[in-house]
């Protein structure tokens, strides 16, 4: 409106007053005439209108509510193991050291928690000695359990004298029909030995009975009788033979046996091994974790920082494992805008685009604003609480505070930011109910 007084008062002259004096006077000198001139003033009222219309642009803005957030990564303060807080030294906001003390926490629950693990590592590990033994073929050692834990000791010693006992039971009778097998066959072997003497002579006999029946001093009677002898020691020598191949694998069978059962007490040893080596090693982690947790029993900040998400505020309350406690935002951190872009307002932005963020915690008309540039627009759309599309935009700070240093911008705080998306001449807003409407004059639904 002042654009239009200005281009007003320079199409009717620099002093309004005199020639509105004037317009009143030459109304009363000249009535017919006024009737023909108002046409004339309205008219170039329009001209003006519609030349300051065309020439007077509007800054387009896009507004975004939003949040302060934290440009680098937060510290997380976790602890890894459950225990009551006996004490809570910081509250939300607090601007706290580095080696400050966030938590106490009350050892009671921990140490009981160290005592079951190191028992539970203990008994793990008499187990685990005493099935090498068993596969390793020795008497187990717990010497190094016996004093602290000789109840494990006990049951274990019981355990395996009664698994060794059933396994040996059966493998002392496989080895003692191998002995008496073995004992058989040597036996068979010198009978045949024997026997092939024995042989050795009736050949002989049969060869001079032969010679002396050629030179007729001997029966025929008598060499089919040496011949007869010499068959029955051949059939004889045959059977110790089959019974001595009989015996030998009868000695494989029951050692085939025996290395059976064996290879079936190291297989349920070993595969019990493999799972009790499995939870001795993440429980050896685990109680590595917990003793330096008992270790660090005061939580202390390992930065100079801010304080927030904090989680934990009353004494008395227990922590969860691997639960966050706390978060301590870098001193030296500086803070963005965050803010959500209606996905109707997405299509005007650009990287660069200044900003307007106003942050609700300071009051604009006595601090002021914080001027800022678009930095970062999300690819993909995000949906809140209820449902509604949005992008999220970043948006980097001139300043670090609002008006003066005292009021820092702390991450959290709720922020209206207003993105300067461009500009457009008063006359197309104008128009563009005109535009519209022609657009949709010629459609159906």
């Amino acid at each position: 409106m002042k654009n239009l007084y200005q281009s007003i008062s320079r199409a009717y002259g620099k002093n309004s007053e005199q020639t509105l004096l004037y317009s009143s006077e030459f109304d009363k000198e000249n009535p017919g005439k006024m009737f023909t001139l108002a046409p004339k003033l309205i008219l170039v009222t329009l001209v003006l209108l519609l030349l300051w219309a065309s020439i007077a642009q509007v800054i387009e803005v896009t507004r975004a509510n939003g949040k302060l957030v934290p440009s680098d990564s937060i510290v997380q303060i976790q602890h890894q193991n459950s225990a009551e807080v006996i004490e809570v030294a910081v509250a939300e906001g607090d601007l706290v050291e580095q080696g400050d003390v966030l938590f106490m926490l009350d050892p009671v629950l921990m140490a009981s928690e160290l005592s079951q693990l190191r028992a539970r590592h203990a008994f793990l590990s008499i187990e685990s000695e005493r099935l090498h033994a068993l596969i390793e073929r020795r008497n187990p050692d717990f010497s190094n359990f016996v004093d602290s834990y000789p109840t494990a000791v006990k049951h274990n010693i019981v355990a395996f004298n009664s698994q060794k006992d059933v396994s040996m039971s059966k493998i002392n009778g496989l080895k003692s029909r191998v002995e008496q097998k073995k004992h058989e066959q040597k036996y068979l072997e010198e009978q045949l030995k024997v026997e092939e003497n024995h042989l050795a002579s009736i050949d002989e006999k049969v060869s001079m009975i032969k010679t002396l029946k050629e030179s007729g001093n001997q029966s025929k009677l008598l060499l089919i009788q040496a011949s007869q002898e010499r068959d029955e020691m051949l059939s004889k020598m045959s059977n110790v033979v089959g019974r001595i191949a009989s015996v030998n694998q009868e000695v494989m069978e029951a050692e085939h046996e025996i290395a059976e059962t064996y290879a079936a007490i190291d297989e349920k040893a070993t595969m019990r091994l493999a799972a009790i080596e499995s939870e001795l090693h993440e429980l050896s982690q685990t109680l590595t974790r917990t003793e330096h947790s008992f270790d660090n029993l005061v939580v202390r900040s390992p930065i100079k920082g801010f304080v927030t998400g904090l989680t934990i505020d009353a004494v008395g309350e227990v922590v969860t494992p691997g639960a966050t406690l706390v978060e301590i935002i870098p001193y030296d951190s500086l803070v963005i805008a965050e803010a959500k872009i209606d996905t109707k307002d997405i299509s005007s932005l650009k990287l660069g685009q200044d900003v307007n963020v106003k942050v609700t915690a300071f009051d604009f008309s006595q601090h002021g604003m914080v001027t800022g540039t678009l930095q970062k627009v999300s690819k993909n759309s995000f949906q809140d609480e209820d449902g509604q599309p949005y992008y999220k935009a970043n948006i980097a700070l001139d300043d670090q505070w609002v008006g003066s240093e005292g009021n820092r911008l702390l991450p959290g705080m709720v922020v209206q930011a207003d993105i300067l998306s461009g500009e457009k001449a008063v006359i197309q807003y104008l128009l563009k109910p005109l535009r519209l409407a022609s657009q949709r004059a010629f459609t159906e639904k």
